[in-house]
């Protein structure tokens, strides 16, 4: 069972606090607050150790990884591991588990 990460659960659930006190908002206005309250919900949290929460530093390493992952198998021909490797600077075993973890 994968359980939804802390951050993504409060996201979630201040984008619909918020679509709901303002129904005018739009999709992406509201996402970018909803994550700008997460992280800040999570940094509050996390140095005190009241739950076990990502820091907001956690939170965009996590989304930068996820996003060069996409590109990389975005980019991924099938022949070309080595290519990657070299212009992502990781290796072509990691580029292997990228592209097959689809």
């Amino acid at each position: 069972m994968h359980e939804e990460p802390v951050h993504r659960v409060i996201e979630r659930v201040v984008s619909e606090g918020l679509r709901l006190v303002d129904g005018r908002t739009g999709g992406a206005q509201r996402e970018m607050v909803a994550r700008d309250i997460a992280r800040a919900v999570c940094d509050e949290l996390h140095p005190r150790g009241r739950i076990a929460v990502p820091s907001a530093t956690d939170i965009d390493a996590a989304e930068a990884v996820g996003d060069r992952n996409r590109r990389i198998r975005t980019a991924f021909d099938g022949r070309n591991h080595l290519a990657l490797a070299l212009r992502f600077h990781l290796s072509t075993r990691q580029i292997r588990r990228i592209v097959e973890r689809k």
